[in-house]
């Protein structure tokens, strides 16, 4: 019994297979803001979790005209670079306004595994999307870079996922641990 347990929760694992390719999805400005994590370095200009844009001369919050107006953003120009620490299937923000200058570069250690252009977004100047929920999934990665020109990348709620198999790695200590409570109790 127990030798079966583990070998159909070692194929179901086995079963989870990356996406071949990036998807990205939009949906509506969520209703919480939070603060996104410190980038764990940067070049050019960053302005980090604040929420006067006056602070920020020339920078567009990705809250603009929605209800969180006023709410926590950061914003780049330049280069941010955020590590994981561990491997990540998705990524979410709320891309302010997704400019053909702005763009995320995907790492999985020191390669480059995609890059998302502001204009796959949206567009040019992307005021059609603005201020939308934007995750991007269907890859591995440790760290992602924000990359704008001038004048910047403005952004929200940054959350990244980490990949079932750890969750099924859990599945399987405990489906172990059941199995050797059973055993036990029988004998």
């Amino acid at each position: 019994m127990f030798k079966a347990i583990v070998a159909a929760a070692a194929l179901s694992i086995a079963a989870i297979v990356p996406a071949g390719a990036v998807t990205i999805t939009q949906s509506a400005t969520p209703l919480v803001a939070f603060s996104n994590p410190l980038a764990d370095s940067f070049t050019g200009t960053i302005n980090e979790n604040v929420t006067d844009p006056g602070l920020v001369p020339g920078r567009r919050s990705p809250w603009e005209g929605t209800a969180l107006d006023g709410s926590v953003y950061s914003s780049i120009t330049g280069t941010a670079t955020y590590v994981f620490d561990s491997l990540r299937t998705s990524f979410s923000l709320v891309w302010g306004s997704p400019d053909s200058y702005n763009s995320l570069q995907f790492y999985n250690g020191n390669t480059l595994v995609a890059t998302v252009l502001g204009s796959s977004i949206g567009g040019c100047c992307g005021f059609n999307v603005a201020n939308s929920s934007v995750k991007i999934s269907g890859l591995q990665f440790d760290s992602v870079v924000f990359v704008s020109g001038t004048p910047a990348f403005e952004y929200a709620n940054i959350s990244a996922a980490v990949p079932l198999p750890a969750g099924g790695l859990l599945l399987i200590g405990g489906l172990a641990g059941l199995a050797a409570l059973r055993r036990r109790k029988a004998a």
